[in-house]
């Protein structure tokens, strides 16, 4: 788990977290499309939301994606 104390120690703008747990494959899956987008110059909020919307319309079940969610700056580009 990250803290807030923590997340500012260690100077993190942006994470992605999960608000319950997640089956390790789902979560593998979500990321990857995830970081696609964070890499392709995506804000981290709207990488999120499209990996959402993709994998719910590939027919995943809420719990494989409803439950993450950006803590800290949600507009963050990657290497900005």
């Amino acid at each position: 788990r990250f803290s807030a104390p923590v997340r500012s120690q260690v100077r993190v703008r942006s994470v992605v977290v999960s608000l319950w747990p997640i089956y390790d494959n789902a979560a593998a899956d979500f990321m990857i499309g995830f970081h696609a987008g964070v890499r392709a110059g995506v804000p981290v909020d709207e990488a999120l939301r499209r990996q959402m919307v993709a994998t719910r319309a590939a027919g995943a079940p809420i719990v494989d994606w409803a439950a993450f969610t950006v803590v800290g700056d949600p507009g963050l580009v990657l290497g900005s």
